[in-house]
């Protein structure tokens, strides 16, 4: 049977599931016990689990994730909560430098199975300091997974995965998909898991393909009926996993297609969503109909206002962009 959830929902019941499957299973960070969390995601577990596996940290994000390391150095399985993914810049030493460089040079020898969740974002008003996307940060890191997922039964199958993994992990949330975005996920007795770095192809089609995830990738779905006006067939796919990234699939729909879009809402100099393109462009050279379009937010401080949306694509520049691309 399945259950219907928000995708806040999915993260505290694959953290409900994984932490009673698994005793050296343990969630951290700031306010996560009594409080619940900033987010109210883990509301109820402090008193299934008990302070000893739902551990209330001190509000300096970079001793939290040194712990982490710790922790799993001596067989625990931690997820460090670090609440904005903003503040992934706090802790850059301990989860690129120490997890993710110990597990890469010993051939994961020694294990590091940390999930560092962070959850990010615009459109709320959050500010500068509040609603950044940070997988562009943290993509050319040996030995760290980053994952983002886009539908609550992502959210549940995928975290389930990366608790299991040996690696570290950072499994980026989002904001407004997490407070508004219902889905269903599977029964726990199902034991389900989303597979890591593998891409799902949500719809098919041959003019354009259009890789997004996460927020960007419901404005996709919204523009849907207008492309079908327009009489443009798109194929839409959401990698699921930033890295290691799916270039299998995506390169399979491209060369179908000859066109490819990526639309992400991180900044777009320099993202995640140029470096897909320029390895698609790289491996099918002389098969593409024309050059990529990279859609991603502006070179600009996010500001503490509704005048924040200007910075973003939204349904209506990814059909503009996807009609000019038609034309290339």
């Amino acid at each position: 049977m399945a259950r219907e959830v928000l995708c806040g929902g999915a993260v505290k019941a694959a953290m409900t599931e994984e932490m009673r499957r698994d005793k050296n299973v343990l969630l951290m960070g700031e306010d996560v016990g009594k409080f619940g969390g900033c987010f109210g995601i883990s509301a109820g577990m402090y008193d299934e689990f008990g302070p000893d596996r739902v551990i209330d940290t001190p509000i300096t994000e970079g001793v939290g994730a040194y712990m982490s390391v710790g922790m799993a150095a001596m067989g625990k399985r931690p997820i460090y909560e670090l609440m904005f993914a903003d503040f992934v810049s706090y802790t850059y030493a301990p989860i690129c430098l120490d997890a993710a460089t110990q597990y890469y040079i010993t051939n994961g020898k020694v294990k590091m199975p940390i999930v560092y969740r962070a959850v990010q974002g615009g459109f709320i008003n959050s500010g500068v300091h509040h609603s950044n996307c940070v997988e562009g940060w943290v993509n050319n890191i040996p030995g760290l997974t980053v994952c983002a997922p886009s539908t609550p039964k992502d959210y549940y199958g995928l975290l389930k995965s990366a608790i299991r993994c040996d690696n570290p992990i950072l499994f980026l949330e989002n904001k407004v998909q997490c407070a508004s975005v219902k889905g269903e996920i599977p029964d726990e007795a199902e034991d389900y898991t989303t597979p890591i770095g593998v891409a799902d192809v949500c719809k098919e089609g041959t003019d354009i393909t259009i890789v997004a995830w996460q927020f960007m990738l419901d404005f996709v779905k919204m523009a849907l009926p207008e492309f079908e006006k327009l009489g443009i067939n798109v194929e839409v796919i959401d990698p699921r996993t930033i890295k290691p990234f799916d270039f299998a699939t995506v390169e399979k729909s491209v060369e179908k297609t000859g066109r490819l879009m990526i639309v992400h809402e991180s900044v777009a100099n320099g993202g995640v969503g140029d470096y897909i393109a320029s390895h698609v462009m790289r491996d099918l050279w002389g098969k593409m109909k024309a050059a990529p379009v990279v859609l991603g937010r502006a070179d600009f401080p996010i500001p503490a206002g509704t005048e924040e949306v200007m910075l973003y694509p939204n349904p209506e520049t990814i059909i503009k962009a996807a009609a000019g691309l038609m034309q290339a």
